[in-house]
């Protein structure tokens, strides 16, 4: 369990890189984009992103302690998009720790495509241009935390009901598989709602955790029918907090690393 520590506007901009909502691609170590945008020094977005990369190397290495980077495709070929939202694009994430963990392989070609605050039908709208315009031959999808979400009060309505998550889902994986591309999705993680309304407390923000669940059994759902596989990368009984940073919604380092090596163990049988 991590201790709570509150970033501070710039850190939570930089590392969950908030400036991808409007855009697919941006070079993230653009430095002079990133100072113009939040009018602060570069010096210090560069101090963040290094302490971003110095917590991802030690996720990486504890990685590397249980499975080896060689065995991973075996040597062959492979271009993989990482279609997600900020559990994806996040700097500290489990992408970026893949990323490290497969730096010395140059046949294997990873695409972030996971934008802050995006929902399944952000992902849906955007898959022609975003992902198969790209030609990749395998896809990993996390996405759904941000559908989830409702706010605490009488109505409690998510923000996208499970039936409509699951029919965006299918459609999703179903043009992934009419193009051939080989399809990992990724469980929705539970919520610590009170890490999450201790961070994000002006926002009230809440997740019903039964909730997540019927999204979860969707993702099942959908990939039986469609023959894709799912990385079930925790146990659904255990305390979130033992996977969760402190905001009690992104991934701590061992979550991170637990998704990363769910998807790697994927890609090994492929």
């Amino acid at each position: 369990m991590e201790p709570f520590v509150q970033l501070t506007t710039e850190q939570h901009f930089v590392r969950y890189k908030l400036y991808k909502r409007s855009e697919w691609v941006r070079d993230d170590d653009d430095l002079d984009y990133l100072s113009g945008i939040m009018g602060i020094p570069q010096a210090d977005i560069a101090q963040i992103i290094e302490d971003c990369q110095k917590k991802c190397s030690g996720y990486c290495a504890l990685l590397k302690q249980q499975m080896q980077p060689q065995d991973v495709l075996e040597g062959r070929s492979a271009k993989i998009a990482f279609i997600g939202d900020s559990l994806t694009s996040e700097r500290e994430g489990y992408f970026n720790v893949i990323r490290e963990f497969l730096a010395d392989n140059p046949n294997i070609e990873l695409i972030d495509l996971g934008i802050s605050g995006a929902k399944i039908a952000d992902a849906a709208d955007g898959i022609y241009e975003g992902v198969l315009d790209k030609k990749p031959t395998i896809a990993h999808i996390l996405i759904g935390t941000n559908d989830a979400r409702t706010h605490k009060n009488a109505y409690m309505k998510c923000n996208v009901s499970v039936d409509e998550y699951e029919k965006i889902l299918e459609y999703m994986v179903r043009l992934l598989k009419d193009y051939q591309i080989k399809t990992i999705i990724s469980i929705l993680p539970m919520a610590d709602n009170d890490g999450m309304r201790r961070y994000y407390s002006s926002r009230n923000y809440w997740y019903e955790n039964e909730e997540i669940l019927k999204y979860n059994q969707a993702i099942r759902a959908v990939a039986v029918k469609y023959g894709a596989m799912v990385n079930e990368w925790y146990d659904e009984t255990e305390d979130p907090k033992e996977y969760l940073c402190c905001d009690g919604i992104h991934l701590s380092g061992d979550g991170a690393v637990r998704v990363a090596k769910g998807v790697l163990a994927f890609l090994t049988q492929l």
